[in-house]
């Protein structure tokens, strides 16, 4: 396969409902490359199918960041025997043209949600695709799509001198480590809306908890016990002490925003059948609620 390239095979009837109807043009960021793809019509028609990090349709101008899948019709075979023997001759043929990290210009056509959705369809991942109609080129420059890849393939991190080194996860959208209360991990988080957000502040309140965490774990521990007791109890049907409950429950994620709030869970201790506490607050005014999460 060589670009520029026109998909020979016209789109399955088995996925027409969940694209638009006009074709437009797209750039889109390819992530590590090529990943394989599904089949349709009894095994005749092979998919190809690629992760992207995100995507501008140059037709109407809208800019999408998130992981999605890009895909098109490779290859069609006369019977399920020659599918047996040519599926991994496709595959490698495609990955001939799908370059990791990279921003491509192509023409396709844009996601719908569709009425009908087969089982375990994931729909943000659709969403954020497309389906492939013309491969332009490659090597393509964009700023908006450039900053993702970058986001996604260097690494990124805040350090510290009371937390270590917090790694960016650009998924989560958040700074996290791992650090240790008695003896047992917890991880800490510190999210932010975007990668070049300012995270002086989120960070001290972080810094400022786990300088004190001790006294924090006591205090959300007493807190979660002064509101959750009697339900411990009816879910138990046994009568419970505060101090058996806050013995039974542990820390076990921490994350902070910017603005000093933050969303704590607990492991129940099987008061709650497996279920975690949740303990919202602000460092400056301490939990403001506390609910089982579901």
């Amino acid at each position: 396969m060589k670009i520029p390239m026109k998909v020979e095979f016209s789109m399955p009837e088995d996925i027409r409902d969940r694209y638009t109807e006009e074709e437009h043009e797209f750039l889109i960021a390819v992530s590590d490359g090529y990943y394989g793809g599904d089949v349709y019509s009894d095994k005749s028609l092979h998919e190809a199918q690629f992760e992207i990090l995100g995507k501008i349709d140059l037709t109407t101008g809208k800019k999408i960041k998130g992981r999605g899948s890009a895909s098109w019709i490779a290859a069609k075979y006369p019977n399920t025997v020659e599918y047996n023997n040519y599926f991994d001759k496709v595959n490698d043929s495609v990955k001939e043209i799908v370059h990791p990290k990279t921003i491509y210009r192509v023409k396709g056509y844009a996601p719908i949600d569709p009425v009908n959705k087969p089982l375990y369809f994931f729909l943000e991942r659709h969403m954020n695709g497309l389906y492939i109609s013309e491969i332009l080129s490659f090597g393509e420059q964009d700023e908006f799509l450039q900053s993702i890849l970058d986001m996604y393939f260097t690494k990124k991190s805040i350090t510290s001198p009371v937390l270590g080194e917090l790694v960016f996860n650009p998924d989560l959208m958040w700074y996290s480590a791992k650090k240790r209360l008695q003896r047992k991990q917890v991880e800490l988080t510190l999210s932010v809306n975007d990668i070049c957000d300012d995270t002086k502040s989120g960070l001290e309140a972080l810094e400022n908890f786990w300088s004190n965490k001790e006294s924090w774990d006591e205090r959300l521990k007493k807190y979660a016990a002064e509101h959750l007791l009697d339900m411990a109890e009816d879910w138990s049907d046994r009568e419970i002490s505060e101090e058996e409950f806050i013995s039974k429950i542990r820390l076990t994620d921490i994350g902070f925003k910017n603005d000093g709030s933050f969303l704590a869970y607990y492991s129940d201790g099987k008061l709650f059948k497996g279920h975690s506490i949740e303990i919202r607050g602000n460092i400056d005014s301490g939990p403001d609620s506390v609910n089982i999460a579901e």
